[in-house]
């Protein structure tokens, strides 16, 4: 989880959500930055979303520390810079796909998710300005790289933060309540 993705986070509590979690891998710092400014409301847990473990140590203490879990916000993602697939090599692959796949697996596991009234949906946002932003666009990140990109948004931006932020909150919330399983595109009508 890096400083957007915990911005992102930061967001949606702060827009909708009395209590949060969050998990960092590797730049933890930035997490407890984040909880540290929201007091009680937050705590930041080191978590390898790829391990089992970690996200059941993560649910473990929220629990512990909340009394429940309500809303999960799995943020995690990774890319290989933007080439042919028969470029990219095994390892490359098998961490994208740990990172972007299994850790939906891991936190979702076991459980009977509809019957429960739990609601799963895919928020798919477009491009933010993220340290994966070069990769994404498979090549540097330029001014004039960055607007190539931009003219193909209708809106005319990337994406930031608090747009994804506030499609999780909506989600999440009571006037969503029968939306379920869908891919939410958070795209300024890229997809269009």
């Amino acid at each position: 989880m890096g400083v957007n993705t915990g911005r992102v986070t930061w967001l949606t509590i702060s827009v909708g959500c009395a209590l949060g979690a969050l998990g960092g891998l590797g730049q933890i710092g930035g997490a407890q930055g984040v909880a540290d400014a929201l007091g009680v409301n937050a705590i930041a847990v080191s978590c390898d979303v790829t391990q089992r473990a970690d996200i059941d140590a993560l649910v473990a203490a929220t629990v512990a520390q909340f009394g429940r879990l309500d809303i999960v916000v799995n943020n995690a993602g990774w890319t290989h810079k933007n080439q042919p697939l028969l470029d990219v090599d095994e390892a490359t692959f098998d961490r994208v796909y740990n990172i972007n796949v299994k850790s939906i697996f891991h936190m979702t596991h076991a459980v009977e998710l509809g019957p429960d009234k739990i609601r799963v949906n895919a928020i798919c946002p477009v491009m933010g300005a993220t340290g994966l932003l070069e990769s994404f666009m498979g090549m540097p990140d330029t001014p004039e790289n960055r607007q190539k990109f931009i003219a193909t948004i209708p809106l005319g931006r990337l994406s930031e933060p608090k747009d994804i932020a506030r499609a999780a909150v909506y989600l999440g919330s009571d006037d969503a309540e029968f939306i379920s399983g869908v891919e939410f595109p958070v795209d300024g009508a890229r997809t269009v």
